[in-house]
């Protein structure tokens, strides 16, 4: 499983109701279980203007380490 240890965005440009938004990811560099990607969203083409940069690290783990820093998954309530 795959949790964030860090995400940082930039909003550049207001992105209008119904644009069509592209989005676009890369991994940077691997630290052992850790990932640092870089981002950005662009307005109506995948040249199109900037709206937002984003940087994120996230941390692989495994379902046993996931769980044991989590707790176990709840029931869905049904009252």
């Amino acid at each position: 499983m795959l949790v964030t240890e860090h995400l940082q965005v930039w909003y550049r440009k207001p992105t209008p109701v119904g644009a069509l938004v592209y989005a676009m990811a890369r991994l940077k560099q691997v630290d052992g279980h850790k990932a640092h990607l870089v981002g950005e969203a662009r307005l109506n083409a995948p040249d199109g203007t900037i709206a937002a940069q984003a940087a994120a690290t996230v941390v692989l783990l495994s379902h046993e380490r996931y769980h044991a820093l989590s707790g176990p998954p709840e029931a869905a309530s049904g009252s």
